[in-house]
């Protein structure tokens, strides 16, 4: 009776520990591949996390470059302002008279005739209306260009605008409307002055037409000799002078 009952009962128990121990065998077979699959996951990251440290160290490298560029850049300017603001300019000497593209155009402050800033009369022309291989012309000048061109190189300067001023060509004190006025005043500041040079000044619309502007004075045609603050300052062909204080 105890043989059958261990035949029965024996052989049931170890199939069923046959089970468990098949069940067993695939749990860790699962876990294996599971692991392996973290294993992959994990290394996958670790690729990514050195790509990435990769790339951050490459974009830090990059910014500190142009972080430098940048200082060096601000460095010369604060230099070449000082220069520009400490040193005046100098007086031209006798020379031919330049092309109109080479002649040096210069914005005057109305108030002390004290030259701001200069340039040359091709620069002065707006790329779209000059064309390839033209040469410069006064009939290309945009008056509303030239103006923006003047108010921008103020304020890189530090010397504020006038918000709703007007341009005003120096040798007679004349306002310019438009672009025609504008072509018309270098052409003929070009031709009358010994060295080819222009002025214009920017300042308020005079409230009282047909009376002169207060604070501002033109006389005859000389060359440069003082661009410095005085009773009486000449620029190029054009002296520009305070009225009250030369009487």
């Amino acid at each position: 009776m105890s043989r059958l009952y261990n035949y029965l009962f024996g052989n049931r128990h170890e199939q069923e520990m046959e089970t468990k121990l098949q069940l067993l065998e695939r749990k860790i077979e699962d876990a294996e591949i599971m692991g392996r699959y973290r294993d992959a996951k994990l290394v996958a990251l670790l690729d990514r996390i050195e790509c990435l440290e990769t790339e951050f160290t490459r974009q830090k490298t990059t910014l500190l470059q142009q972080k430098t560029a940048l200082e060096e850049q601000l460095v010369h300017a604060r230099r070449t302002r000082s220069s520009s603001t400490l040193q005046p300019l100098q007086p031209i000497t006798d020379t031919p008279k330049p092309a109109i593209a080479s002649a040096d155009v210069f914005l005057v402050d109305p108030e002390t005739a004290r030259p701001l800033t200069a340039f040359k009369f091709a620069d002065c022309i707006a790329p779209d209306r000059r064309e390839r291989g033209a040469e410069a012309s006064p009939a290309l000048l945009d008056e509303p260009f030239f103006k923006n061109k003047m108010k921008a190189s103020l304020e890189a300067y530090g010397h504020p605008a006038p918000p709703a001023g007007s341009l005003y060509r120096c040798d007679t004190m004349s306002r310019i409307n438009n672009s025609g006025e504008l072509g018309n005043s270098a052409k003929d500041m070009y031709q009358s002055n010994e060295k080819g040079q222009m002025a214009y000044c920017l300042r308020k619309d005079n409230p009282h037409p047909g009376k002169p502007i207060p604070g501002v004075w033109v006389s005859e045609l000389n060359d440069i000799q003082d661009v410095a603050v005085s009773p009486r300052a000449s620029l190029g062909a054009l002296t520009i002078g305070d009225a009250e204080k030369m009487g």
